[in-house]
């Protein structure tokens, strides 16, 4: 049986902090490895910013990241 499982985390750190900002990148970057190890989706209803860039070869594999870069 599969479920659907969403859900919105606002965090709001303090980006002139180097500590938070680091702290933020590696919540996002554990985020990111759990979701796709479970076959998820790293973005809902938006388009890929900034913070999860870095992470689209890990969700989508190697082989269609360099398709949508030859784009």
């Amino acid at each position: 049986m599969r479920y659907l499982v969403m859900f919105t985390l606002n965090i709001t750190p303090d980006f002139s902090d180097p500590k938070d900002t680091k702290n933020f990148g590696d919540l996002v970057k554990e985020m990111s490895e759990r979701v796709s190890g479970f076959g998820g989706s790293l973005k809902a209803e938006h388009g890929t910013g900034r913070m999860v860039a870095p992470f689209i070869e890990m969700e989508w594999g190697r082989k269609a990241y360099e398709i949508n870069r030859s784009y």
